[in-house]
């Protein structure tokens, strides 16, 4: 088999997901070297690893296995199990930084869960689209008492909406956008799998405290299949997965194989 046919194959058989087409579309390299090869080598890195602290302390709230009061000693305590790796050099302070926007947020927790009910708590979602496997872990799915309407719910722990010192608000369109087009391939898988209709969509971020609600949008979504269909098209036309270097906090300090990564 040359190589070309054992990529396809192995993609044929793949079980796609948000984290993987966002691989594909960040470098094609990396993306081959992970899930086509399948090396043993990937390294984490210390955004990602705080950004599972958030949201193991979420989840652990919204299950009930802790109140609303102990997420900061949680927090702390857990930050030196599941934070190891440093933080790039030249960002000098940042890992405190993050440490203490942790403690703040935690610190001023707040929800009026008594008005939800809690559908789904990281719940693996599995569906087909084009012909294929996609799999999926919502964060949060909530029906309102009030209403019935169900409310997607995610963590995120990266800044989106920035004071600029002249007081005005700087919003990161790019990667903003990137986060609704997860949630719409949520809210298309899960109605795919169990048939349920997402009616809003909210983003909480930590950094600092902010929820931000949209109400679902029908030709939004199928603009957001219509760019994972694109996506597919291009990873089962690649035959090079040539490395896409043009960013180099993402080669240097995101990439899962920049330790092995020969063009960094």
């Amino acid at each position: 088999m040359t190589s070309d046919a054992f990529n396809q194959f192995v993609i044929e058989g793949m079980t796609f997901s948000n984290s993987r087409l966002g691989t594909y579309l960040s470098c094609p390299y990396a993306f081959k070297k992970i899930y086509i090869d399948k090396i043993d080598i990937r390294a984490s890195n210390f955004f990602a690893e705080f950004g599972l602290l958030i949201h193991e302390c979420m989840e652990r709230y919204f299950s009930g296995d802790l109140e609303a009061y102990e997420l900061t000693s949680y927090y702390a305590n857990m930050w030196f199990e599941m934070v190891l790796t440093p933080p790039p050099s030249y960002l000098k302070g940042i890992s405190e930084k993050y440490r203490q926007q942790g403690f703040e947020f935690f610190d001023k927790f707040s929800y009026d869960l008594e008005n939800w009910s809690v559908i789904g708590i990281e719940e693996t979602v599995n569906f087909e689209f084009e012909g294929y496997k996609f799999t999926g872990r919502p964060d949060l799915v909530l029906e309102s008492k009030a209403t019935g309407e169900n409310t997607l719910l995610d963590y995120k722990s990266s800044i989106v909406y920035k004071t600029l010192k002249s007081g005005k608000e700087k919003v990161d369109e790019k990667k903003l956008a990137g986060y609704h087009n997860q949630l719409y391939l949520y809210c298309y898988g899960i109605k795919k799998s169990i048939g349920m209709h997402i009616d809003k969509i909210s983003i909480w971020y930590t950094r600092p405290s902010r929820i931000v609600t949209i109400d679902w949008d029908a030709k939004k979504e199928e603009e957001v299949m219509e760019s994972v269909k694109r996506t597919l098209l291009k990873i089962t036309a690649d035959t090079s997965f040539e490395p896409d270097t043009t960013s180099s906090f993402y080669c240097n300090t995101l990439c899962n194989v920049r330790s092995i990564c020969p063009f960094i």
